[in-house]
């Protein structure tokens, strides 16, 4: 585990620079991308055109905007330095008989110049703050009725699709190997060469278990079936498999606190968390409620309003935080609440979306893809292990998905499109990854291993889905055997 630490020193601590801004110019001897500002602002500008070089390059493949983002990360990240250093050494090699020079430097020398941390440190910020608006407004792209109406149906799968990946991982998780090995500190602590601490393995099947609403939502609408009958089933199963996973999550919570006499902070949590939905049902709710009243047919929404809006939450962001859930809960149930296609969720959408997925969002891949480092995999079998076992939980949660869906009644080429519906990873999971990887419960590599299979897995299933779903095809079927029973 001690490689760990070695890394975010390489990737993270090159000496910052107290001024935000430029204080003459290049004109004046000063550099100005060696302050926090400039940088800033090039991060921005490199993120944003590279993912979406990307995302020109991979639309005839039906590869949605989360996919080239993460690929756009990785290729600013450490990554590139690395393909530069070893294509330069290739051409000195060929061409130069006395030997190729050492190219190495140029990996450190772009990281430093590139993540320092002063600049990572606004990076994750601002990339937080457009994640959590970007959760927002897929919520009020979401009409919340059409989910509810699945029933049993989606009941049964969600369950399915949570317990089997879960369970079968863990048998799998036996496979690796547990070593003791000295920490940073000199104790002795358990660990899975290439992983981590062997709790790694858990949140690797947690993860791949669950099944998150948001970017089921996010890639759907990307794909323009947010609103077709499987994509309403697919939201139902994913908000029951993301619920019920943090359900489950908070029970275990409660149970080895009370073991070790902390259950007192989470019943104040609790309390705290419903006193915040109280507060969205019955007064938030009701105002914006009120507002679409207010609002004649075709009129805009006063720009005040929208300002409220956000302000509210930013407010249920910060309440959620402060009283132990996650960030996004407070602003992903507050965007359920805002009535569909109405003037005020357009005016939102008009307003906020360019910024925040635009301009925001790109970072948190930039923050992601500068921690994926190939170069740092030290052990080639668990590297591909790790992916074995991923996709394995994966194809696992394709069949447990089907077999219940099949079960009651639905077709299996339907059945098979929601399993692979149900497989998309986005930048939920991919933020838990890194925030495990900062915390050293994973190391470098198996991080990097987690993003090839992330990115494999959500693009495979995004182009399957895109080729072989056609919602208006599905209908007209059913429209002729209505009329053919009427006959």
């Amino acid at each position: 585990m001690a490689g760990n630490g070695a890394f975010h020193a390489a990737v993270c601590n090159a000496p910052a620079n107290d001024n935000l801004f430029s204080d003459g110019g290049v004109f004046y001897g000063d550099d100005p991308f060696g302050h926090v500002m400039p940088l800033f602002m090039l991060h921005i500008v490199v993120i944003v055109f590279t993912s979406r070089a990307v995302y020109f390059l991979l639309r005839p493949l039906k590869q949605p905007r989360l996919v080239c983002d993460i690929i756009g990360g990785v290729l600013l990240g450490p990554t590139l330095p690395s393909l530069l250093s070893r294509l330069l050494s290739f051409f000195h090699h060929v061409f130069d008989v006395e030997g190729a020079p050492d190219y190495s430097h140029i990996k450190q020398r772009y990281m430093d110049a590139m993540f320092r941390t002063d600049n990572v440190s606004l990076m994750r910020s601002v990339a937080s703050y457009g994640f959590m608006l970007q959760l927002f407004l897929i919520s009020v792209k979401t009409d919340p009725s059409n989910i509810w109406r699945c029933g049993k149906k989606a009941f049964a799968i969600g369950v399915s699709c949570m317990v089997m990946p879960f369970a079968v991982l863990n048998l799998l998780s036996w496979f690796f190997e547990v070593r003791y090995v000295p920490d940073d500190g000199g104790r002795t602590v358990a660990a899975v060469a290439g992983v981590g601490d062997p709790n790694a393995l858990v949140t690797i099947a947690s993860l791949v278990s669950d099944t998150m609403f948001p970017v089921v939502a996010e890639i759907l609408a990307e794909l323009r079936l947010l609103n077709t009958e499987l994509g309403r089933l697919a939201l139902s199963v994913s908000m029951i498999i993301d619920y019920g996973w943090s359900l489950t999550i908070t029970i275990a919570n409660v149970v080895m606190r009370t073991m070790y006499d902390q259950a007192a902070p989470l019943v104040y949590s609790a309390l705290g968390i419903v006193a915040m939905i109280v507060f969205l049902l019955f007064v938030f709710r009701p105002w914006v409620r009120w507002i679409v009243r207010r609002t004649p047919k075709d009129g805009r929404i006063a720009e005040g309003q929208v300002l409220m809006v956000l302000l509210v939450v930013m407010a249920m962001g910060a309440v959620s935080e402060t009283f132990g859930a996650r960030v996004t809960d407070g602003p992903i149930i507050m965007g359920l609440l805002v009535p569909t296609a109405s003037p005020l969720a357009v005016a939102i959408a008009e307003k906020v979306e360019v910024i925040a997925t635009g301009l925001m969002l790109p970072l948190a891949f930039l923050n992601a893809g500068m921690l994926t480092d190939f170069s740092t995999v030290e052990h080639p079998k668990v590297f591909l292990g790790l992916q074995l076992f991923m996709l394995a939980g994966y194809v696992i949660k394709f069949f447990a998905a089907m077999a219940p869906a099949v079960y009651y009644n639905m077709p299996v080429r339907k059945a098979a499109l929601l399993g692979l519906m149900l497989n998309f990873t986005g930048l939920m999971q991919l933020l838990i990854y890194v925030d495990s990887l900062y915390s050293r419960m994973i190391q470098p590599e198996a991080y990097a291993a987690i993003i090839v299979i992330i990115v494999a897995v959500t693009a495979i299933c995004s182009y399957l889905v895109a080729k072989l779903y056609d919602p208006l095809k599905s209908n007209k079927k059913v429209a002729y055997r209505k009329l053919k029973h009427l006959d």
